[in-house]
């Protein structure tokens, strides 16, 4: 189960938005609208809110998915 548990986290932060969004996070908390901004593809607010979803899914982010501010875990 352990296994399991930290392949899928390993593989949630292969994909380069959900590595830059963990690398913002770990500066500080930030709205889903401040986290786009500060990407460097730009992508939609959707998009963002889809790899954070996935991270907070895998434990690697925690707070509301629906709420303004996110942090790392």
């Amino acid at each position: 189960m352990e296994e399991q548990i930290i392949r899928r986290r390993e593989e949630a932060r292969r994909h380069p938005t959900r590595r830059a969004l963990l690398g913002l996070l770990g500066e500080a908390e930030m709205t889903t609208r401040e986290l786009r901004d500060r990407l460097p593809d730009e992508p939609s607010l959707s998009d963002v809110v889809y790899h954070l979803a996935v991270l907070q899914a895998v434990g690697l982010v925690d707070g509301p998915v629906q709420g303004r501010y996110r942090s790392g875990a």
